[in-house]
């Protein structure tokens, strides 16, 4: 790559974020260095399992097995911990292009997980009408109206769900492949 094709690469991404077992650690593309990000109210002991951004990068939505979701709107420089869903394991989390549509897949205890939905960028969540699986993976429309989920089958296999309703997973409007 040339350098005048890695700048113009670098102006249209906002910043890349990874998450390991304890820490968020973001890079910005101004500096190519990444910086550990302190997420306050987390533990030192989270189990970060999923992090999703808006297309901008303002918004960003990460998951907690066995724990919170956390958000940001100001593209990791502050988080709020989101209780109204509850401390779950979180699993996967998809977030529509301007942020204010999240959707998460719980995994479960024993008897698996639900899908939560918020509108209104994370401050609230609704547990969808999808019954109790072993979700695994979770993605998001750009506009929020579509959702696609997986679960594992608990080792038996397990099916892929979509959803065209606006992403409450309702049995009516759910499709399922295999």
């Amino acid at each position: 790559m040339t350098k005048k094709f890695i700048l113009t690469l670098s102006l249209l991404v906002i910043s890349i974020i990874s998450c390991t077992l304890k820490v968020i650690y973001a890079i910005s593309t101004n500096e190519p260095k990444w910086y550990e990000k302190v997420v306050p109210g987390s533990s030192s002991n989270n189990y970060w399992k999923s992090i999703a951004m808006s297309s901008d990068g303002s918004k960003i939505a990460a998951a907690v097995f066995g724990g919170y979701i956390y958000t940001s709107t100001d593209g990791g420089a502050n988080w709020t911990e989101q209780t109204s869903a509850g401390p779950r394991n979180w699993y996967s989390i998809a977030i529509s292009s301007d942020g204010s549509k999240i959707a998460a897949a719980d995994y479960g205890n024993g008897f698996g997980g639900y899908i939560y939905t918020s509108t209104d960028g994370g401050a609230t969540w609704a547990q969808t009408s999808a019954d109790a699986r072993y979700w695994r993976s979770i993605a998001i429309s750009s506009d929020g109206s579509k959702i696609a989920a997986a679960d594992n089958g608990n080792g038996s296999g397990g099916y892929i769900y979509t959803s065209t309703d606006g992403g409450y997973l309702d049995s009516t409007n759910l499709s399922r492949f295999s």
